[in-house]
């Protein structure tokens, strides 16, 4: 009966299995580079995007925003007999009420600047 007993681990195998993943390695990282290149334009491209749109939302809110809290205001104190001071108050209590909910919408803009495909590659390959 031949002996077929397993051969000790030999430096020729080792060899071998780090030729095999010397080019798995590098695809890897040549993946994982394409695709930060990637996510780095897009960022750009958000980014670019962000600020064209936030310098558009002020010039408009500009514009527009001193008349309503002019037709406000009178609206307060002629009608509704407010005191000046309290139709102040309640129109700043306004301002930051609409400010908190831009400042939500500028939050939820920047969640895809934080490159999220690539964090999930990296940990993909840390958990093989």
């Amino acid at each position: 009966m031949p002996d077929k007993r397993k051969r000790p681990y030999s430096i020729s195998r080792f060899f071998f299995k780090l030729l095999t993943v010397i080019p798995e390695t590098f695809s890897a990282v040549r993946h994982i580079t394409s695709l930060i290149e990637y996510e780095a334009c897009k960022a750009a491209q958000k980014i670019f995007m962000l600020c064209v749109l936030l310098l558009c939302a002020l010039t408009l809110l500009l514009s527009t925003w001193f008349s309503l809290l002019i037709m406000f205001y009178l609206l307060l104190t002629t009608t509704l007999k407010f005191t000046p001071q309290l139709a102040l108050f309640v129109i700043l209590f306004g301002n930051i009420f609409l400010l908190i909910i831009l400042l939500l919408i500028i939050k939820n803009l920047k969640r895809g600047i934080l490159f999220p495909e690539t964090r999930e590659l990296i940990k993909t390959y840390r958990n093989r």
